[in-house]
């Protein structure tokens, strides 16, 4: 909510915040989760990628881009630089940012 305005329903807000399915994804070869239309961070991941919440979601872009909510910490996040990196997940430099927005 925002303003006095919802954006998304309760459930469907459940639907992106629950995991669906959980393990070793098969392109990116390291443990990952999904929700529904989103990635999540797996219970045997090493590095989190969505911050510190088990209700984060969200999903890394192109190049090095990297956007999550968290709705139990009503935090949003977005990283996009201006030159593309050669990285499909979120760079060490979007995940410094992450982890300097929990401190």
């Amino acid at each position: 909510m925002l303003d006095g305005q919802i954006f998304f329903s309760q459930e469907t807000i459940e639907w992106m915040t629950i995991t669906l399915s959980d393990g070793i994804d098969r392109v990116f070869q390291i443990p990952t989760a999904f929700s529904a239309g989103f990635m999540k961070d797996s219970r045997d991941a090493t590095r989190r990628m969505f911050g510190p919440s088990a209700t984060s979601f969200g999903h890394p872009g192109a190049g090095g881009a990297h956007a999550f909510a968290d709705p139990e910490n009503k935090i949003a996040f977005a990283y996009v630089m201006n030159q593309m990196e050669q990285s499909l997940l979120p760079t060490e430099k979007s995940l410094r940012l992450m982890d300097a927005i929990y401190g």
